[in-house]
Order: C-alpha cells, then sequence, then structure tokens
C-alpha cells in the first residue's frame, strides 16, 4: 500500500495494548480531498442546490471501507490486530461528535418542538445512541426524501447507523481469516461483494431495507476495503495520473449535474467503482487530481468533514423548524457559515482532544460518554413514552394531563374504520375514494351537521374490485388525493355523483408558526404551494362545477391560507392534514356554502 505505517508506543513490544498502527497522513491526502468533496455535496443537496448530492454519502462508505480495511488488514499481518483497540479507536473517533450533537438537539428540541416532532426526536436520540437510526427510519419515515425529513435534525445519523454496524461485525471477518489465513480475506471480500450487490439489485426487497440496511450497502464498503488490498500488496501494476482524473471528473459529473434519466442505483454503483479509481489511481505530484483533491482550502475542509456533516443537519433542521419558513439562498449561507464555525471549533476542541489518548485517557472518556449517553436514553424514553408532550399546547388541543400519542394520526385514520360496505336504507350514501386527504374530508362530514343523516363508506383504491359494488349503491362520490398522479387513475365516466375535493397545504411545517413571537400569533397566514395552486387549477378546469375547492373557502387575494381557525386551533398539525379543530372549522364553511351538493340534497 502506497501510505507508511508509523508505530506509536512501545518498539519492543508491538503487541502491546498501547501500541497503535497510525497511517501518515502525507501519503493519503486525496482521502481527505474526497471527503471535503463528499461532504459538500451532502451539504449541498441539503440545501437544495446539487441534485445528485446525496451520492456524497457513497463516497464516504468506500472511503470508510478503504481506510478500516487497510488498518486492520496491515495489524493481522503483523500479528498485532486487537478487536478491543480497533472499537476503542472507533468509539473515540465516532461517540464524542455523535453525543454532542444528540444532547444539543434534545435540549433544543425541548425548547421549540410541538409533541409529535419532539416524540420523533426522542425516538432519533435514542436509536443514534444505540447506532440504529437507519433501522428506525428504515420502519417509521422509509422514504428517505420525504419532505419531513427536512426538519428532523438527527435524520443524518441513518449513515452512520450502517457505519457502526459495519465496524460493530467486520473486526471478526478478519478474526475468522487472521494470521495464516489473511490470504483468503480478499476471495472472501469480493464474494461478500458480489452478495451484497445482488441482494442490492434482487427486486424481493423494497426500497427502503436497501436505501437503510446494511447487508444492501456492504459492497460499498467492501469495496473501499478491496482497493485497499490491491494496494496493500501492490496488485496493480501502476498508477495513473490521467485514470485518477478520470474518475474525479466522473464523481464531480455525478455529483453536480442532475440526471433523472439514470436510476439511483446505477449512479450508486457508479460513484462506488469512481471512487475506488481516484483512491488507487491517483499520484502525488501536479497533474489535475492532485490539484483538485490536495490543496489546502479542500485538506482542511476534508479534515473538519466528520464535523461538517454532523453539525449541518442539525443546523438546517433547526433553521426551516423555527427560524426561517422558506429558506433563502442568503439564509443559506448563514446556515452554511455558522456550520462551518462550529464544525472547526468542534474539530479543534471535541474530535481531536478525545482521539488522542494522551489528552483524554479511556477512563476519562468512557466517564464522560456513559453519563452523557445514559441521560440521552432515559431521557429520550421519556419523552417517547409521554408522546412528547412535556407542556399543555391549547391550539392543538394537547394538555399533559391526557398524554395521547399520535392523537392527529389517529384523527385521521378513524376513517379507515369506514373501510366497509353500505348497510344503512335511510340515510344518503356517501363514498370516498382516495388516501388521506380523502380521510380528511370524511372527517369533515362526520363533523357538520349532515352527520346523523349520511352513512359513510370509504376506499383507498380505484383499482380496488371492491369499488363497483360501492360506487353503484352510493348516491354521491367524493374522490380526494394528494397528487396529481392519483388523480390521473379516476376513472373516466360522466355519472352526476361524482366530485373531485381540491388539494390544501398550510405551510411547510407548523413548528415554524408555533415559535413565532408576534403579536398576531393567531392571525399567521402563510402562502398556498404554488404546486398546490397549479393542481387546483387543473382539477378546477376539468371537473367545472363538480370541484370542490376547499382552500377556495379560505384564501385571499395574495394566496395565503391561515394557519389557525378563528377559535385559535391549529387546522393542522402537520401542515397537509386536518386536525379535528381543522374539521370542524371546514364542516361549517360547507354547511354555510348554499351551493354544497349537501345543503342541495339534504335539507338543513
Amino acid at each position: 500500500m502506497r501510505y507508511k505505517l508509523v508505530e506509536r508506543g512501545n518498539p519492543a513490544n508491538p503487541t502491546a495494548p498501547e501500541t497503535e498502527v497510525m497511517i501518515k497522513r502525507e501519503r493519503i491526502k486525496h482521502i481527505d480531498g474526497l471527503r471535503a468533496i463528499a461532504v459538500l455535496a451532502v451539504i449541498l443537496f441539503h440545501f437544495g442546490y446539487l441534485p445528485n448530492g446525496f451520492l456524497g454519502v457513497d463516497v464516504f462508505f468506500v472511503i470508510s471501507g478503504f481506510l478500516i480495511t487497510g488498518l486492520i488488514y496491515s495489524e493481522c499481518k503483523e500479528k498485532r490486530f486487537s478487536v478491543k483497540r480497533f472499537y476503542l479507536r472507533r468509539i473515540r473517533r465516532i461517540l464524542p461528535m455523535v453525543s454532542l450533537i444528540t444532547v444539543l438537539a434534545m435540549i433544543v428540541g425541548l425548547f421549540v418542538m410541538l409533541p409529535d416532532d419532539l416524540e420523533n426526536l426522542a425516538e432519533s436520540a435514542v436509536a443514534t445512541t444505540l447506532f440504529g437510526n437507519n433501522i428506525l427510519q428504515a420502519i417509521t419515515t422509509k422514504d428517505y426524501w420525504n419532505a419531513v425529513n427536512e426538519f428532523k435534525p438527527l435524520m443524518h445519523t441513518w449513515s452512520l447507523g450502517i457505519e457502526e454496524q459495519y465496524y460493530f461485525l467486520y473486526p471478526f471477518l478478519f478474526l475468522v481469516f487472521s494470521s495464516e489465513r489473511i490470504r483468503f480475506i480478499l476471495p472472501a471480500l469480493i464474494a461478500l461483494t458480489i452478495l451484497s450487490l445482488a441482494l442490492y439489485f434482487t427486486p424481493f426487497f423494497d426500497s427502503p431495507a436497501k436505501f437503510y440496511y446494511l447487508p444492501f450497502r456492504f459492497f460499498e464498503l467492501s469495496s473501499g476495503g478491496i482497493s485497499a488490498i490491491l494496494l496493500k500488496e501492490k496488485m496493480l501494476t501502476k498508477k495513473s495520473p490521467l485514470l485518477s482524473a478520470f474518475f474525479l471528473f466522473l464523481i464531480l459529473s455525478l455529483l453536480i449535474i442532475g440526471m433523472e434519466a439514470i436510476p439511483n442505483q446505477l449512479l450508486l454503483c457508479v460513484i462506488v467503482v469512481a471512487t475506488c479509481g481516484v483512491i488507487m489511481f491517483t499520484v502525488d505530484g501536479k497533474n489535475i487530481s492532485c490539484a483538485i483533491l490536495q490543496n489546502k482550502p479542500i485538506l482542511y475542509i476534508g479534515l473538519i468533514s466528520f464535523s461538517l456533516y454532523m453539525w449541518h443537519q442539525f443546523a438546517v433542521a433547526f433553521a426551516r423548524y423555527f427560524l426561517w419558513e422558506e429558506v433563502t439562498a442568503q439564509a443559506y449561507v448563514i446556515i452554511f457559515v455558522v456550520t462551518f464555525i462550529a464544525s472547526i471549533c468542534s474539530y479543534h476542541f471535541i474530535e481531536q482532544p478525545f482521539r488522542n489518548k494522551k489528552t483524554i485517557s479511556a477512563k476519562s472518556l468512557f466517564a464522560v460518554l456513559i453519563p452523557v449517553n445514559s441521560l440521552i436514553l432515559i431521557l429520550g424514553m421519556f419523552l417517547f413514552f409521554r408522546a412528547g408532550i412535556i407542556r399543555d399546547v391549547p391550539e392543538l388541543g394537547i394538555t399533559t394531563q391526557n398524554v395521547t400519542r399520535g392523537l392527529h394520526a389517529v384523527y385521521n385514520s378513524r376513517i379507515d374504520a369506514y373501510d366497509r360496505d353500505f348497510t344503512e336504507t335511510d340515510k344518503v350514501h356517501i363514498l370516498l375514494i382516495g388516501n388521506s386527504f380523502a380521510r380528511d374530508f370524511g372527517n369533515i362530514l362526520l363533523e357538520s351537521k349532515w352527520n346523523e343523516k349520511i352513512e359513510i363508506a370509504w376506499i383507498s383504491d380505484t383499482e380496488d374490485p371492491r369499488i363497483t359494488d360501492r360506487m353503484k349503491n352510493a348516491e354521491l362520490l367524493f374522490y380526494a388525493f394528494d397528487k396529481e398522479e392519483y388523480y390521473r387513475r379516476i376513472p373516466q365516466n360522466d355519472t352526476e355523483k361524482a366530485f373531485c375535493v381540491g388539494v390544501k397545504r398550510f405551510g411547510n411545517n407548523a413548528g415554524f408558526f408555533y415559535n413565532y413571537n408576534g403579536q398576531d400569533y393567531y392571525s399567521q397566514r402563510t402562502k398556498l404551494g404554488k404546486k398546490e395552486l397549479e393542481l387546483n387549477d387543473k382539477l378546477r378546469e376539468q371537473w367545472g362545477n363538480k370541484f370542490i375547492d376547499i382552500v377556495g373557502y379560505i384564501i385571499d387575494d395574495n394566496n395565503t391560507v391561515p394557519i389557525f381557525t378563528p377559535d385559535r386551533r391549529f387546522i393542522s398539525q402537520d401542515c397537509l392534514h386536518l386536525t379535528e379543530g381543522g374539521a370542524e372549522y371546514f364542516a361549517k364553511l360547507l354547511e354555510e356554502d348554499r351551493e354544497f351538493v349537501l345543503n342541495k340534497l339534504i335539507l338543513p
């Protein structure tokens, strides 16, 4: 391998616990350069400016696999490898910074977050501390690109979960192939890489599993590991500045240029190959790759990349949550500057001291980490079992005396019980067709004066075979979805009993309005999103007088809608679905609309 190993500790006894194999940094400067590119790509992606910047995480995975494998492989060959020492190095490298960000996130969250958001943060804090936030997100949020992730300060620790699980399991592979059997480690890694790739491309697993779980991501880490062994054993006959430049150009192109036509799975594989190419073929000297990867600013960004990665999502999430409803380019500049300054401080005063065993001994390390992480777990579990309710929130009808988990989700989902056929003959049969937006409209009807005169049935899928009989027995059909693609699936018919309910939105996050300090707190309004306006216009044109424009009852000439009902309750807790107060509010608006179909069909 091209980098040099420098022994630290007791040269007379290389297997002594304090002996450590250190990698001489100046020989792998291009690794720090790659780190810098990767972290900047991820940050810009979360700022909304780099379409494929999420691939920066995959660059990190390859680098981790390269460095960890190179270190363990060398120690195994020299019969100095210790799992205990390996774990201690990983703890020093990762946990102090992760614990700091987690604690700070919970402290800020206690003061500014609404109960559901605080409960979610508590879950993430516990999962992060237990090295499993990737598993939590695969089970709960599922979709990494879901807009709700933008407001989660610990969302990004999913990648640390994968790496930490890798660090925990990976050393045992080398114990199996240690000493005399070390020559088999390369074939074993190649076999495991092929297996992981096969899992990644198999159609039998869903997207969240492939995105969040280690077995599907292992090939990225192991590809870096294979590169390390190839270099260590000098299996590459020649390095090439031209090949290095080509692979670096490929990485930059993939990160910067939007390539919607290429599936993300393929992009990921290409970025892994390109990262391995840069690692293996870069030659120190005056060439394009070194000019990009080894200049001083880039190298310094690479050095503080872990702190940058940890701080940026913390800063972005809370800025979006309670500082800016719409984050402008100028606001992102402020966020980046704050993130950069915080990262410099944490690198020099947290990362570096905790990594140096002369500065902080193992005993002192655990004397800090054990109480801090215990506090995180205890507080996190307390907040979870309290459903995040630590204060009364009258705007949501929440009190500390009545703790109910997922209050608003439960309210929306109560319409699930109406997934049934009609049974009563003396009531108007109303069929709701659609997703959670249809359930919202059902709650409006149940809160209305017509409640006792109607029977509701609900079905989510227009292609469900049960829909035919229900449509025949229904006197009114209401279609309601949250996306245009679902409206396209509505069967084309000329039935007089079909109506279309428009879309709605009340900002991006209720936390921003909750933290507003102005005197006109309950008069807050927000602009209806461009997508919602455009979709409503399309539906109005298609459906004519059979279109029910929900936001049309409350929107003003500036295209803004209120956040609170007249009786000072949040219309929506998640900015999309109605609270009970919101449903009651719209029920009254429909009751007052003489043109609404139920006012014509049922006598008041």
